[in-house]
């Protein structure tokens, strides 16, 4: 965890509760803490978050493996973990991301919305910005709905059925989004669980297929509890901030120079007549 990234992130939560100190307490004077206040105030604090990680993954932490003193020394005591396409050192778990050009360190997956790879330094916010999403689509959906079975009437007829129209949509969508997001979700943290990547679970359901079961154990399961200090940092800051590792080395509980071992992928890519990864 860098300091300065630190600090930001403890200005952002200050300015943060600092917002919500002064308008709260306007919104509530003098009214009554119906269900529409309180899912305003809850879908607020969601969405706030969820557009703090959203743009720390877009801003920052691209995890591009450096070409520096430190990985020509790594190159040079392990010549074999080379990119040909970089020209520089790549370490275990790192993938060339065809869009970016660049090796990643623990590339999970190239995200098309974010314009960047979920990797090392950013899978954590990768699963808070996730987490958040679903809770504010959650309230929103459940609000919505609750808004349509009770049909609050108020104004002229044709601007209610206008709300009324634009308020099932709204339910609709939100409802459909939080289970497409939901299920996305729980499968990401399931991995988080696990310490994998999604390319080593998609290598992992490749190996099985084939029957290459003595490739399945991962050197990189450290048991569940560990492993999610190492996605999304200490319990002490409630999992909201920091990873652990360079994205260089990894904590292992056997040793093994690769994961899965790189001929044993180049021998069932050529069976399987798949084009070979740089």
């Amino acid at each position: 965890m860098e300091k300065n990234d630190f600090k930001r992130f403890c200005v952002v939560i200050i300015l943060t509760l600092t917002l919500h100190l002064i308008t709260m307490p306007v919104l509530l004077y003098g009214q009554k803490m119906n269900v529409f206040r309180i899912s305003f105030l809850i879908f607020h604090n969601f969405l706030a978050f969820w557009v703090y990680f959203f743009m720390a993954l877009v801003k920052k932490k691209k995890g591009f493996v450096e070409y520096n003193e430190q990985t020509t020394e790594l190159l040079r005591k392990e010549p074999n973990k080379y990119c040909i396409l970089c020209d520089n050192y790549k370490p275990e778990r790192a993938h060339h991301c065809s869009k970016c050009r660049q090796c990643v360190r623990k590339m999970d997956h190239h995200c098309m919305w974010l314009g960047n790879c979920v990797n090392n330094d950013n899978l954590g916010h990768f699963i808070r910005m996730l987490l958040y999403a679903v809770l504010s689509l959650l309230v929103l959906s459940v609000f919505s709905i609750y808004s349509i079975v009770r049909r609050d009437r108020f104004g002229p007829p044709f601007l209610f059925r206008i709300i009324l129209v634009f308020v099932v949509t709204i339910a609709v969508l939100s409802s459909l989004l939080f289970l497409a997001l939901g299920f996305f979700l729980i499968e990401r943290f399931i991995f988080v669980l696990k310490n994998l990547t999604y390319l080593e679970s998609c290598n992992l359901e490749a190996f099985k297929e084939n029957g290459m079961h003595h490739l399945i154990k991962s050197p990189y399961n450290l048991g569940w509890w560990k492993n999610l200090q190492v996605q999304m940092g200490k319990p002490y800051f409630l999992y909201m901030y920091g990873e652990e590792g360079d994205g260089l080395f990894f904590e292992k509980n056997f040793e093994c120079e690769q994961w899965p071992p790189r001929q044993m992928v180049d021998r069932w890519r050529r069976y399987n007549e798949i084009p070979f990864l740089p």
